[in-house]
């Protein structure tokens, strides 16, 4: 049976991985520490944080749900069991290696509340609550994830309802949103910023509307549409700084839904997008995206105070970020294969085989 491949998805994955690695190089020791924030440079050429983040939040909900309405309509269920155990080999095993690895290394004292929410996959509650906890805190958005994981294939299986639940998962958590940002700010306007289960299902009905042919498509797939999304995104790139705003996010975000849609269309959206070279990198942008913050703060710790600002900064990026790909590479061939194999056996022969990993 041949596998559905969208071609460019893993580009852009690797985009964002990026994005979040060279925000944090320049960000991350500002928050531990307190230091001076490096002089903008390669950060005008990536998105800013919670935008990349985002990015992957829209990617993960098209990719995970179109994977289960191929599923249901060539079964006419899902197995809940098997998805779960497929997800928890993709992710388990780079997550709790990092996590537990670096506890043993650091030897960090951290409150054990902390520990168990990291341990259940609660980190963008550990966030609001005991941020900073370097180089744990960017764990929050692969919690989101999960929580979504943990939901997605029970709602599916309602074929009645799904789109429904999902639509109405967006407005509610948007008008969430829009009163938390009326309240001074706290614990509940934190969470809400940091749990954007929104982005996700609005990466969820765009799958609904692309697996089903909705009629909106004629208006998601005019040409001005994706050239106004380019845009949206381009400006966010250039003008942008981390933002978490309802209005900018949510923008932003709808213009990721239209260019996931015209890449998963087979569009040559960008140039390059379809790299092979890319398509294997973006393989391991889970991986980097999960070690990197580490590497960001042993290169802080052994050159922050031995450098000028100029030529900390000048070596910085470019060493966290092929060092975080080295790591990536290795993980990924050496440790990730063995359990993606092992994650095949529950993939009934029915569903579409996925090359392009739906995670981070």
């Amino acid at each position: 049976m041949k596998g559905v491949y969208f071609k460019g998805f893993n580009a852009l994955r690797l985009y964002a991985a990026l994005s979040v690695v060279v925000q944090h190089v320049s960000y991350s020791p500002h928050d531990w520490f307190g230091t001076p924030l490096l002089p903008v440079t390669l950060e005008c050429l990536f998105l800013n944080g919670p935008d990349a983040v985002n990015l992957f939040f829209v990617l993960s909900g098209f990719l995970i749900t179109y994977l289960l309405l191929n599923e249901r309509e060539r079964t006419g269920s899902i197995s809940i069991r098997n998805f779960y155990i497929r997800r928890a080999f993709r992710i388990y095993p780079v997550y709790f290696l990092y996590l537990f690895g670096v506890i043993l290394l650091l030897q960090p004292h951290y409150r054990p509340e902390l520990l168990l929410l990291l341990t259940f996959f609660l980190g963008n509650a550990a966030f609001v609550l005991f941020f900073p906890f370097p180089p744990f805190e960017h764990l929050w958005s692969i919690g989101v994830e999960e929580q979504y994981y943990l939901l997605a294939p029970i709602i599916v299986r309602f074929k009645a309802h799904a789109a429904k639940i999902a639509l109405g998962v967006i407005l509610i958590w948007w008008g969430v949103m829009f009163l938390s940002d009326l309240l001074p700010t706290g614990i509940l306007t934190a969470f809400v910023q940091m749990s954007r289960y929104d982005l996700i299902a609005l990466g969820a009905l765009t799958a609904y509307a692309y697996y089903h042919q909705w009629a909106i498509l004629r208006l998601i797939g005019y040409r001005i549409t994706l050239i106004a999304s380019l845009l949206i995104i381009l400006y966010a790139v250039v003008f942008v700084p981390p933002s978490t705003g309802i209005f900018h996010s949510t923008i932003v975000g709808l213009a990721f839904a239209v260019l996931i849609y015209h890449i998963a269309c087979g569009e040559k959206v960008i140039p390059f997008l379809h790299h092979p070279a890319l398509e294997y990198l973006g393989k391991l942008s889970y991986s980097m995206y999960v070690y990197h913050p580490l590497f960001v703060l042993i290169f802080y710790t052994l050159f922050y105070e031995r450098l000028s600002l100029p030529i900390y900064q000048l070596v910085a990026y470019p060493t966290v970020i092929v060092v975080s790909l080295a790591v990536s590479w290795l993980s990924y061939e050496k440790l990730e294969r063995l359990f993606l194999n092992r994650k095949e056996r529950f993939r009934s022969d029915y569903v579409v085989q996925q090359h392009t990993s739906a995670n981070l």
